[in-house]
């Protein structure tokens, strides 16, 4: 990785089978990299670390924030992630409520292809949250989690996938799938083919946080909303429960 940002061409890192416990940050300019499981099976790359956004760092008296708690981050142009398995696995049950991001894509034109995100709160961030364009198209993938796990101002395709909202226990409001802050120039969430359990509410705004200039745009077509295990999720996309 730390090499990439010299290469003069595309570079494809092939990933062996095994769970590997790292941070993993793609810098900008390390642009035109591809990386990929070696099996072709996500379910045996596993990339997992367990920082959440209101947790202390290591040094100092900061926390790490919700841009410093994701597992990988790409804030580089034209990434492609394929057949491999990004998790935090921030134990909230031990730990209590937080942000912790699995996911943080900055970058433009970026792939995810047969890739499972894992998490709670906040599984996937797409976008860098201003008027920085940031493009990302999503197939033949697995996103989970429970709360806002699929949220930014950034242009979210997401297409032959599986989105799984887990049970969070209650008997009302079970927890948001999208929370968007589409910013101009973008076009917030495009989701064909969907999947979430009851009692979610697709999607709420966060254009408070993020300014009036902000706002939710979550776009479904032909989808499929019910208890997961539509006929097109394949065993290799699916996550935890």
């Amino acid at each position: 990785m730390g090499a990439v940002w010299r290469s003069d061409h595309p570079v494809h890192i092939v990933v062996e089978p095994g769970t590997y416990r790292e941070v993993v940050r793609i810098w900008p300019g390390a642009d035109d990299l591809t990386i990929r499981g070696a099996t072709g099976d996500a379910e045996d790359v596993v990339i997992t670390y367990d920082i959440a956004a209101g947790q202390q760092k290591f040094y100092g008296d900061d926390t790490f924030g919700h841009t410093g708690s994701p597992t990988v981050s790409v804030l580089a142009d034209d990434i492609t992630l394929r057949d491999v398995t990004v998790e935090n696995a921030y134990d909230e049950d031990a730990n209590g409520g937080s942000q912790a991001l699995a996911l943080r894509t900055v970058g433009d034109r970026i792939v995810l292809d047969g890739v499972r995100l894992l998490g709670n709160q906040d599984t996937y961030l797409a976008g860098p949250g201003d008027d920085t364009i940031s493009r990302v198209y999503a197939t033949d993938s697995y996103i989970g989690g429970d709360v806002d796990f699929v949220y930014g101002g950034g242009t979210l395709v997401v297409e032959v996938s599986e989105i799984h909202s887990f049970d969070r226990g209650s008997d009302s409001t079970n927890g948001y799938v999208a929370a968007l802050a589409t910013v101009p120039g973008s076009h917030g969430l495009l989701s064909p083919a969907p999947g979430s359990r009851p009692r979610r509410r697709t999607g709420r705004s966060r254009s408070a946080a993020h300014g009036t200039r902000a706002a939710t745009r979550t776009w479904t077509r032909r989808s499929w909303c019910g208890t997961p295990g539509s006929a097109r999720t394949s065993a290799r996309r699916r996550g935890r429960t």
